[in-house]
């Protein structure tokens, strides 16, 4: 499948400051959709994290192997990977 292969569907980081915003997609998108809205985040100050769920941008031909476990699992990671780089507090 050649859906959602260009670096636009990678998820990204927009170092800022504080506070800091963890962008999630929706189904079936990927992180390009989320970016414009992290760019004027970052713009204003913001560190802008956008995420790309498990099975989806280039890996959409394994969504039918994923779970809501891993997802929700997976957001979580990211949430925390966030605020150990940028402390909420």
């Amino acid at each position: 499948m050649q859906a959602f292969q260009g670096t636009e569907h990678l998820p990204f980081l927009l170092q800022g400051g504080k506070p800091a915003v963890s962008l999630v997609h929706s189904f079936p998108g990927a992180s390009a959709e989320m970016r414009p809205l992290g760019e004027s985040l970052h713009e204003a100050g913001w560190t802008s994290q956008g995420i790309l769920l498990p099975g989806f941008g280039p890996e959409i031909a394994t969504i039918g192997e994923r779970n809501y476990e891993e997802l929700v699992d997976y957001i979580g990671r990211a949430l925390t990977d966030l605020s150990v780089n940028i402390p909420l507090f």
